[in-house]
């Protein structure tokens, strides 16, 4: 089966088909080569403010849904990322900076987050990485320099 989205030329044809109306969505998706799911979602989600499917509102919508999707970060404000940034400074760890946020009612961040935006360097967080206390950067050079156990010689009874 092909991918989960579907390209305009499939949105088009679709269209056809939906239009001649003796066909099932199964059916549809056995003629586009993909799977019946992916049909129904897009019907569902891609329908204009008339409730009919049109191949071109769908591949509109579809792109703007991917593009607002992949912006990580969008909700974070300056305020709560100059908190982020001195209690990375004070040496507190993302879950003690996630759960002093969550506690003074400030906005709330997951410590996953937090991490995110320090190995991907948003708004200059990389720097702050020695203040973390673990260095993962440590623990994976140990591990990929590591001899395996060798399982040669050992006798089983």
């Amino acid at each position: 089966m092909s991918r989960p989205h579907l390209n305009i030329e499939q949105r088009n044809l679709l269209y056809q088909l939906s239009q001649e109306g003796n066909l099932s969505q199964r059916q549809m998706a056995v003629w586009l080569g993909c799977y019946q799911s992916t049909i129904s979602r897009e019907l569902k989600r891609n329908q204009s403010s008339l409730g009919c499917y049109l191949p071109d509102t769908a591949q509109a919508q579809s792109e703007t849904r991917r593009k607002n999707a992949k912006q990580p970060f969008k909700n974070v404000s300056k305020a709560t990322l100059e908190l982020v940034k001195k209690g990375l400074k004070d040496y507190h760890s993302p879950e003690q900076i996630a759960g002093h946020l969550k506690k003074a009612g400030q906005e709330s961040l997951s410590h996953e987050t937090i991490y995110q935006m320090i190995y991907q360097n948003y708004q200059d967080c990389g720097k702050y990485q020695e203040y973390l206390r673990g260095q993962t950067r440590k623990k994976k050079q140990q591990l990929l320099t590591r001899k395996p156990k060798s399982v040669i010689g050992k006798v089983t009874q």
